[in-house]
């Protein structure tokens, strides 16, 4: 990882859920509609691990117990702002611990042509994480395809 070439210990929290699509209704409650949706969508049943992907009240407890400074990484991509949007709300009784990293619009952003991954999708909408200790990493889909 990249952390380490620079010498860095400092823990990654990562996100599976981009946000990008589907339904948000119930994000902080379990996520059982975007199981649904994601079953729907790939027209099978998930796995038992990737359904618990989609349920991030455990990690978002753990990050609110916690006392280190947390980093918000995210870039012009509207499901990064929603990754930021939530941090900020989980987080929000312990603002002093949240630092926020906003990466500027790259020529990718402006013309996502430029960059496609396999799905069709551009780099950039990859850009989402709460990071602890000024870490990052990318969030992905729900079947790890960045």
């Amino acid at each position: 990882m990249a952390l380490d070439a620079v010498g860095r210990r400092d823990e990654v929290v990562e996100f599976f859920d981009r946000y990008s699509e589907g339904p948000l209704t119930d994000i902080d409650d379990g996520a059982a509609s975007r199981v649904r949706w994601w079953e729907q969508l790939y027209g099978e049943r998930l796995s038992p691990s990737e359904a618990r992907k989609l349920d991030d009240r455990t990690t978002w407890r753990r990050l609110r117990a916690d006392t280190r400074t947390v980093v918000v990484w995210h870039g012009p991509h509207p499901s990064d702002g929603l990754h930021a949007l939530r941090a900020s709300w989980h987080l929000r009784e312990q603002s002093e611990r949240v630092h926020e990293v906003v990466l500027g619009p790259s020529a990718e952003a402006h013309a996502p042509w430029l960059s496609v991954g396999s799905a069709g999708r551009s780099a950039s909408a990859d850009i989402a994480a709460a990071v602890i200790n000024g870490a990052s990493m990318a969030a992905t889909n729900m079947r790890g395809d960045s």
